[in-house]
């Protein structure tokens, strides 16, 4: 069975759970929301521990009984965790309507039956549609738990029929302290302010070696908003190597060039090492023209998750790139080469 552990910063999103099991009014339907790397999956499966449990040590599960075994084992009848069969893909329709059917069995222990479904904006049409039904109807201790980092590309009619938890990004000395216990306590800061305060993204960013993709991909990005670089040449990198990760970037670092265009002080940017270069790159932007690239980037980004030609989005996002830049040099009076 995936981690469990409770991380610090879930800790009062547990105990409000907890109070509800207590008081008996677990909803037919949970949202859990937050951004990516917060541990919103660890918490539903923290939750979903503690009601198989046969003999709880209020509020943590006991972890001896044969319902915490079963649990561990990932083989307990009462817990189904519906994700995608592949990475990138979409959840099917008979995905859920096989965890909808299992629903129907009578409880191992005549207790709660949980599906936890991760990530649920990923679920297609006609999946989405086959769990609504079984939303509009719930039956006693049925608990199912939706758990994204984008509530806003779920069904408005499922958001309206689940109870919503949002988690928060942690406060940054609770954050930087947990990176620090995983990672090398040099990096810890620059970990935390390149994954947006994320604490496990913090940590994949480290396994994965992606500080320096993303350093390799922000010099990349200044050099094509300057004209120095040939955005057709460049999207072919982008495209091959941490394609998703790299559009996430890109509109964090333009979601802070439009916050220095709107403000005459300091503003708060996700990327704090990269401050003074986001600076110097402003310089002669417009940020009216800025905010409709972002929008479409944010555009392309959406596209990733099922276009099967990357290369095409990455050309159209660099050309894009190039083109504000042209017009930035223009403005400014500078020599302005053909993209």
């Amino acid at each position: 069975m995936a981690n469990t552990a409770l991380y610090p910063w879930l800790q009062s999103a547990f105990d409000h759970l907890d109070a509800l099991r207590r008081d008996d009014r677990i909803p037919g339907a949970l949202l859990i929301q937050g951004g990516e790397g917060l541990g919103k999956r660890s918490l539903a499966l923290h939750l979903a521990a503690r009601l198989l449990c046969l003999a709880p040590k209020d509020p943590l599960p006991c972890g001896v009984c044969h319902g915490c075994h079963l649990f561990k084992a990932g083989t307990h009848p009462d817990l189904k965790i519906l994700e995608p069969e592949e990475a990138g893909k979409m959840i099917k329709v008979d995905q859920v309507r096989k965890v909808i059917q299992d629903l129907s069995l009578m409880s191992l222990y005549d207790g709660y039956r949980v599906i936890v479904i991760h990530p649920a904006d990923q679920m297609n049409q006609n999946a989405a549609n086959a769990l609504l039904k079984t939303l509009e109807e719930p039956a006693p201790k049925n608990l199912i738990i939706l758990v994204t980092h984008r509530p806003q590309r779920l069904l408005p009619t499922i958001r309206s029929r689940c109870q919503t938890l949002s988690i928060a990004r942690p406060q940054k000395d609770i954050a930087l302290a947990f990176i620090k216990e995983h990672k090398d306590v040099s990096a810890a800061e620059r970990l935390w302010s390149c994954a947006e305060g994320s604490p496990l993204r913090a940590l994949e960013m480290a396994e994965k070696g992606l500080l320096e993709v993303r350093d390799q991909r922000f010099e990349a990005f200044s050099q094509v908003l300057k004209g120095q670089e040939d955005p057709v040449a460049m999207a072919q990198t982008w495209a091959e190597e941490s394609p998703f990760e790299t559009l996430d970037w890109v509109l964090s670092w333009l979601l802070d060039l439009v916050r220095l265009g709107l403000s005459d002080e300091a503003p708060e940017l996700l990327n704090e090492d990269l401050g003074e270069a986001l600076k110097d790159l402003i310089q002669g932007l417009d940020v009216i023209e800025l905010i409709h690239y972002r929008d479409a980037v944010s555009g392309y980004r959406a596209q990733l998750e099922t276009t099967a030609n990357r290369q095409l989005i990455f050309e159209a996002v660099l050309i894009g790139l190039a083109a504000l830049g042209k017009s930035q040099r223009a403005a400014q009076g500078l020599k302005v080469t053909a993209i």
